[in-house]
């Protein structure tokens, strides 16, 4: 997996309004909002990968979570997702958000938005930010993929050779 992790960092306290760092009151009709968090993130550290995971409760009913993350850069989304979760009781469970380009340096606000009332409240949400993930090269890739098929057909024509 290419890249760093350059912060892990727990989701705990959920409400339906929050204070945002301008200064602004943020209300969440749908459902509950967890704190929001400032990421400090730069261009010189392109892509950017942010990773959710949820751990559960021991009790309760398999269920399907859905979630809304939203990465603003400035005042504007930079990325945003729904996300559904299918959770079990006592299960862990994990979803990426996306990998973006950061195009201003400095801090740019996540908020992860609870769609609606949750059938299963996670005993512990984590966001964990990668940066410096790489891209694959697709002509390597698409070069790879065809010596895999040429080997494949290569055995298969010897095999037909020795059964005739």
């Amino acid at each position: 997996m290419s890249g760093r992790t350059t912060g892990t960092f727990a989701l705990d306290e959920r409400a339906d309004r929050w204070a945002l760092p301008d200064g602004s009151i943020q209300r969440f009709r749908s459902g509950l909002a967890y704190r929001p968090l400032l990421l400090d993130l730069h261009p010189e550290r392109n892509g950017v990968r942010l990773t959710l995971a949820f751990d559960m409760p021991a009790e309760g009913n398999p269920a399907v979570n859905r979630y809304q993350a939203t990465l603003f850069e400035l005042d504007h989304p930079l990325l945003q997702r729904e996300l559904s979760m299918d959770v079990g009781p006592g299960a862990s469970a994990s979803a990426r958000v996306g990998t973006v380009q950061v195009h201003t340096p400095g801090e740019h606000l996540f908020v992860l938005e609870e769609l609606g009332a949750q059938a299963l409240t996670p005993v512990r949400a984590t966001l964990t930010v990668r940066e410096e993930i790489e891209r694959p090269s697709m002509p390597v890739v698409w070069a790879g993929v065809a010596m895999v098929l040429a080997g494949v057909g290569w055995m298969t024509y010897r095999l037909l050779l020795r059964a005739t």
